[in-house]
């Protein structure tokens, strides 16, 4: 099951316009990683973890149905934080001008996939 998870990870690092990505559990633990050099993978993985929940927690207190994701727009990139299921988190860090919707497009299909690997049990 962990080279399905490291496959889901070299897909979506060759998206043009991605720098990085990682697949972290709730919990703030690394599952795996590829990301920019000086990225530390425990801090990216722990503030996964608490911008997933605020997320949630907000969706759900302001009636907005299931969290999604949440994008975070900087002046030098994007991070976009993906629930996929109960267990997992999938971030990733684009370019500041990149195709928002092709990528979001790659995401669903990928946070789908770790949905089903880590209800397997592969997380």
């Amino acid at each position: 099951m962990q080279q399905e998870i490291q496959s889901i990870i070299e897909v979506l690092a060759q998206l043009e316009d991605v720098e990085g990505v990682a697949i972290v559990r709730r919990d703030g633990l690394v599952v795996a990683h590829e990301l920019p050099t000086g990225t530390d993978p425990k801090k990216l993985a722990a503030m996964s973890a608490a911008i997933v929940g605020t997320g949630e927690l907000a969706a759900e207190a302001l009636e907005q149905g299931e969290f999604l994701r949440t994008v975070i727009v900087a002046d030098m990139g994007k991070v976009l934080a993906t629930g996929a299921g109960d267990e997992g988190i999938l971030m990733t860090i684009v370019e500041r001008d990149c195709n928002v919707g092709f990528i979001l497009m790659a995401l669903e299909s990928a946070a789908e996939r770790l949905r089903s690997i880590l209800s397997r049990g592969g997380g």
